[in-house]
């Protein structure tokens, strides 16, 4: 499939996705919850006729009673920077982390309460059970129903007495955080969600799932970076539960590390046609090979490393380490990648970028500079642009004017900025 009718298809694909998930959440709003479940499962099905796999039981689940009272507490779900948990300890506030496990036996370890899944268990629901072209949907709903009832019950448990005085999480469109949320909020208890990567700029971009990875927002107030995020957001819910806050976990960093990468790739996750995977990949490849750059690609999480290793020489992946990116792209002359937010961690580290537009999408995430920031389509555009960046010479504020278009306050003064911005709102 050629790359227009990859990209048309895609499209077809992704809103036909929209409408079977609306249309079965209109007659079945009691699974909203798994909405992003089923967004996902439905354009995989569509983009590569893969059928969804039923997960798995653990037989020996249980979960153990918190036991400590704290006198003032928030919650924390998800990957909230350190920073801003520090802030709000220094001001007596204690908090609890939640985590989802698959270990036998959830536990209240310190202040972190660790809910166990069950797994897969048998719910007839006999509105949707004769319905064979809603197989899929009821295996998800098996898998997952149960433990999101038992989920809410153990919040309750443990929290429906003594509340918290807010909760922050990562996001709320995935299914656990999202019935926490949702469960805060019916307890009259505030919600945040602290932005967790790049949004795009366009709201009609037509990206498979790109919106819908951050709205509709569920939660009370959205933490925004800056005004990239913030200018995306107000798109579908009021201004008044947007806070620009920054990012705590972002500061520039200047370090002097020898350059001892040509080029590092980001590497990204992809959902859908497993043929836009593999060309994109391959292209890319070819496009290193055949002008002798020293690369090196990084891994973010695990998604890909099975096929990359594959095709990729030895010694050529960095594995994905946790706050392991900054150190490598410290040591690259560019960084390039498809649109990851460890693009924008490039800049962060005064390092100019090129982004991968393999489906011609355009720059829809918003990058301004073009000296330091560069979309290619194809190897002629590749090599003619990285050796634009390799020759030129750039200065700090070039790269801190274009980083501060999507985060607005960093480290410290970030943190400070969100608590107070959150306690304004309690």
């Amino acid at each position: 499939m050629k790359r227009g009718e990859l990209k048309k298809k895609q499209i077809e694909n992704y809103e036909l996705t929209k409408k079977m998930v609306n249309d079965f959440l209109k007659k079945y709003d009691r699974y909203n919850a798994l909405e992003y479940s089923f967004l996902w499962a439905t354009y995989n099905l569509l983009s590569n006729g893969k059928k969804y796999f039923p997960g798995k039981t653990n037989p020996f689940s249980t979960n153990v009673k918190l036991k400590k009272k704290h006198a003032k507490y928030f919650i924390v779900f998800g990957s909230v920077p350190e920073k801003i948990i520090k802030k709000f300890r220094l001001k007596g506030f204690e908090d609890v982390r939640l985590e989802i496990s698959n270990f036998p036996i959830g536990l209240p370890i310190e202040n972190r309460l660790i809910f166990s899944r069950k797994g897969r268990v048998f719910h007839n629901d006999p509105e949707i059970s004769k319905d064979d072209d809603l197989k899929m949907y009821k295996e998800i709903i098996e898998d997952n129903y149960f433990d999101l009832k038992r989920f809410e019950n153990t919040l309750d448990d443990h929290f429906g007495s003594f509340k918290p005085s807010f909760v922050i999480l990562d996001e709320d469109r995935t299914k656990f955080k999202r019935v926490c949320v949702e469960y805060f909020k019916k307890k009259n208890v505030k919600t945040f969600i602290f932005q967790h990567g790049l949004t795009p700029i366009d709201k009609d971009n037509k990206i498979p799932l790109m919106n819908e990875s951050f709205v509709p927002l569920i939660a009370d107030h959205f933490i925004c970076w800056g005004k990239n995020s913030f200018d995306f957001m107000k798109n579908f819910t009021s201004v008044d539960n947007l806070i620009i806050g920054g990012n705590p976990s972002y500061d520039f960093h200047r370090n002097f590390q020898e350059k001892e990468i040509d080029l590092l790739f980001i590497d990204q996750q992809f959902i859908g046609f497993e043929e836009e995977f593999y060309t994109a990949y391959e292209e890319i490849l070819r496009y290193l090979e055949n002008n002798g750059l020293d690369y090196k690609i990084y891994l973010r999480g695990k998604y890909n490393f099975n096929f990359l290793k594959q095709i990729v020489k030895k010694g050529k992946i960095i594995k994905w380490k946790k706050n392991g990116l900054s150190y490598y792209l410290q040591k690259s002359k560019i960084s390039a990648g498809f649109y990851s937010t460890g693009l924008l961690e490039s800049l962060i580290n005064f390092r100019p970028i090129m982004v991968y537009d393999h489906l011609d999408r355009g720059n829809f995430l918003g990058f301004k500079n073009e000296n330091i920031a560069k979309l290619f389509k194809d190897e002629e555009e590749f090599i003619r642009f990285y050796r634009m960046l390799d020759e030129s010479r750039f200065n700090d504020e070039e790269f801190i004017g274009e980083v501060k278009n999507f985060v607005e306050y960093f480290g410290d003064e970030s943190a400070k900025i969100i608590c107070e911005k959150i306690l304004e709102r309690l």
